[in-house]
């Protein structure tokens, strides 16, 4: 089951011209999905070293259409998608835990809300993640009127249900 989903990502990120990231292939691991305002492109760079000044690397991911393959059913490495709607953009991919992962998202400027006078500016957002092993995390880029704002949230189950809550301690939060 693991090379399935280990195969599944490599293709998910070929198709999406995610070339220049490589998912640990073996030791402990975690899932980070990135979520961005629907219909506009997000581009996630990883950053050349876990700190919030480093230079942005290569691009890991591009989010710009829903997380959803042909038949309306969700797709992803190991979240639920349970908690997405069919508007969201989003992308996911497997990082190490147990080392801390830099990244920045950077949305272009897109349109605003249907009959708003106004637009969403291009914003960018930096964060450095120290994730735990086999934990989902999801980084939700917020573009409103005049700037953005980024959360990371740490996602599990109680109860038999999926839920989020803000990972405040597992994360670093860059100017």
């Amino acid at each position: 089951m693991r090379s399935s989903q280990l195969l599944f990502l490599f293709i998910i990120l070929a198709l999406q011209g995610c070339t220049h990231y490589t998912p640990p292939l073996s030791g402990p691991t975690a899932n980070l999905r990135f979520v961005s305002l629907p219909g506009n492109k997000t581009e996630i760079h990883v950053l050349d070293d876990a700190r919030c000044d480093s230079i942005p690397g290569s691009t890991i991911a591009v989010v710009g259409e829903a997380l959803r393959n042909e038949t309306g059913q969700g797709r992803s490495v190991g979240m639920p998608l349970s908690d997405l709607s069919s508007r969201t953009n989003a992308s996911e991919i497997t990082i190490r835990s147990g080392q801390a992962f830099a990244a920045q998202m950077k949305a272009a400027h897109g349109p605003g809300p249907s009959g708003a006078k106004w637009a969403y500016g291009k914003c960018s957002k930096r964060f450095v993640l120290n994730p735990k092993e086999g934990m989902n995390y999801e980084a939700q880029l917020e573009q409103y009127n005049g700037g953005c704002t980024l959360n990371i949230f740490r996602i599990g189950r109680e109860a038999g249900t999926y839920v989020r809550r803000l990972a405040d301690s597992d994360v670093t939060r860059c100017r």
